[in-house]
């Protein structure tokens, strides 16, 4: 038999029914273009279990493949088709799973944060009511209000600077603060 009848005859015939020589030739062609496809693979995803997912992918789709014969006219054309749909497959997810994410400005109600000037309007309002429900305090209640409120002192400091009882602290304070939101209140419903 001459050359030329050799290369035209093409591969070998092969056992296409399954088995143990269907099982040999896929992993023969795996094997003999593992570290090929594994580069190219490496080259083109980031992370290297990604590589390895895809080497078993890959695999694992020449395992399931029904016509053998596809993979056997040329199996390192097959194998990088398969890799370079992995890797298309992967960037396709990637971007639609962000797309999920997006969302029109038009379909958004966009709020301000900053107060508007009815806000302000309000606050300086409730100042001047609280401004002058401070005022009818006696001068020990309005001090030690200020001095846990505005200075953040605990009971205890407040007292050995007033000299006098946590207990007293606490109570005055506890009633400093229902006397002013009583006249806010009071004084609020009237304005």
């Amino acid at each position: 038999m001459d050359r030329k009848s050799e290369i035209n005859k093409g591969p070998p015939p092969l056992d296409t029914k399954g088995g143990q020589g269907r099982h040999d030739f896929i992993l023969d062609i795996f094997m003999a273009h593992k570290r090929p496809l594994s580069l190219f693979l490496k080259r083109t995803l980031v992370a290297t279990e990604e590589v390895n997912d895809a080497m078993q992918e890959i695999y694992l789709r020449l395992l399931r493949l029904e016509n053998i014969e596809v993979v056997h006219l040329n199996p390192k054309a097959y194998l990088f088709r398969i890799a370079a749909n992995l890797v298309n497959d992967g960037i396709r997810k990637k971007y639609t799973r962000h797309m999920k994410q997006h969302f029109a400005i038009d379909e958004q109600e966009l709020k301000c944060l900053a107060p508007t000037p009815e806000d302000n309007v309000d606050r300086a309002q409730q100042m001047t009511l609280l401004k002058k429900a401070c005022d009818s305090l006696s001068a020990e209640e309005r001090r030690i209000f200020f001095l846990h409120r505005v200075n953040k002192m605990t009971y205890q400091e407040i007292s050995v600077e007033m000299g006098v009882s946590p207990r007293t602290v606490r109570r005055l304070v506890v009633q400093t603060l229902s006397f002013l939101q009583g006249q806010i209140k009071k004084q609020g419903r009237a304005v």
